[in-house]
């Protein structure tokens, strides 16, 4: 049975969820546009928070891998927690 795609019918209404179904001639597949947007926007907030945090940290003069406080670290050495170079 070949595949088709289908991009715009009027005839039936706008779908939410993932679907499936077959004619006599084809089946279609329905992929909703939700599940697209899901899978990069999650991974790309998380990306971006995580460098937030990181960029905020090392402005304020903590570690910004760890967190860990810097103000009596000298200058140029690692952080004594995780190593990390400063």
């Amino acid at each position: 049975m070949p595949l088709k795609w289908k991009w715009f019918n009027n005839s039936e209404p706008f779908r939410w969820t993932f679907g499936y179904s077959e004619v006599p001639e084809f089946a279609y597949f329905y992929l909703p546009l939700w599940a697209f947007v899901a899978a990069t926007l999650v991974p790309t907030a998380l990306a971006w928070r995580s460098d937030t945090l990181a960029t905020r940290r090392a402005h304020i003069g903590f570690c910004a891998k760890c967190g860990y406080n810097l103000s009596a670290t000298a200058a140029g050495v690692p952080c004594p927690e995780c190593g990390a170079k400063v």
